[in-house]
């Protein structure tokens, strides 16, 4: 028998099996969370910091999807620190990284209303992408 955890995320009880991360626990609700490591042209890697959410009682934000839920964890995915923190990590992302290869980033440049010119030109295509 599989264990489960039970946590809310905006205020939506949940159930998921013992080792999910906050990222599977947010689809199972069917919230949108975004991330660029899950994409189509990239593998997980837990470094560019999109899926970002704020946990009750933590300091720090907290990656979705590399973090584990807890029994009791309370979180929250849309408040106005989370929506900064995304915004300002596409900018670094989208005016140093070539994002054409990865198509919902510009979605989420367009949702967080993200400007990337704010830190220079975007960067050019990489050449040596097929």
């Amino acid at each position: 028998m599989t264990r489960t955890v039970q946590l809310t995320i905006d205020d939506q009880p949940v159930e998921v099996p013992e080792g999910a991360t906050i990222l599977q626990a947010c689809a199972q609700l069917g919230i949108d969370t975004p991330t660029l490591c899950y994409g189509e042209t990239l593998r997980p890697a837990n470094v560019c910091r999109v899926c970002v959410v704020e946990l009750e009682g933590a300091r720090v934000l907290a990656p979705a999807c590399s973090r584990k839920v807890e029994p009791g964890m309370v979180v929250r995915t849309d408040t106005e620190r989370v929506r900064h923190s995304r915004k300002m990590v596409l900018e670094f992302l989208a005016s140093s990284v070539d994002l054409s290869t990865t198509p919902v980033a510009e979605d989420y440049l367009a949702r967080y209303e993200a400007d990337p010119a704010r830190y220079g030109p975007p960067a050019p295509p990489d050449p040596d992408r097929d």
